[in-house]
């Protein structure tokens, strides 16, 4: 070894840290970062009837917005929970088929949110949902740890299959 790389080894050397500089840099950095996220907060559902048969949830393409999510995978979300039919209106309602309220709405959210929007490793809502082409697997990519995992599939209610097939008929 000659003069000039020791000389670099020992400035390295120096520069390096120790185990405890290391865990306190770690933890500063892990505050900063939990300090800095913001909590989701996703408007309250503006459900009302409209007519005796049909609800309308009117700020509903603000919460898929606010959730960053599809609007079609969270009205099959909806639908497959509620056992029933919807179809987004000229204002950007989801009409429902049948007698809903606010809290139910509001239960069928609270199950989505944990499955379909937070992060199971570090608990943002800062993330994406893709489907994959070729697996036909929907995965959940987190933008602030970088971790990914697949998440459910939601399965298509087999009443729906059963009535477009009285409608083939017709």
């Amino acid at each position: 070894m000659n003069h000039r790389n020791h000389y670099e080894y020992l400035s390295l050397f120096e520069k390096m840290m120790t185990y405890d500089q290391l865990l306190k840099r770690l933890f500063n950095e892990k505050l900063s970062t939990s300090r800095s996220c913001s909590k989701l907060i996703i408007p309250i559902p503006k459900v009302f009837r409209e007519g005796s048969k049909k609800t309308v949830y009117k700020n509903f393409l603000d919460t898929t917005e606010k959730l960053n999510r599809d609007k079609d995978h969270l009205i099959s979300f909806i639908c497959n929970e509620l056992r029933t039919y919807a179809s987004i209106q000229e204002g950007g309602g989801l009409a429902i088929k049948g007698r809903f309220n606010e809290k139910d709405i509001q239960k069928i959210m609270r199950i989505y949110i944990p499955d379909y929007v937070l992060c199971k490793s570090c608990n943002s809502w800062k993330t994406d949902l893709r489907k994959d082409i070729i697996t036909r697997l929907y995965f959940m990519d987190c933008k602030t740890c970088g971790a990914s995992r697949s998440v459910a599939s939601i399965k298509k209610n087999s009443f729906e299959i059963i009535d477009k097939r009285k409608n083939k008929n017709l």
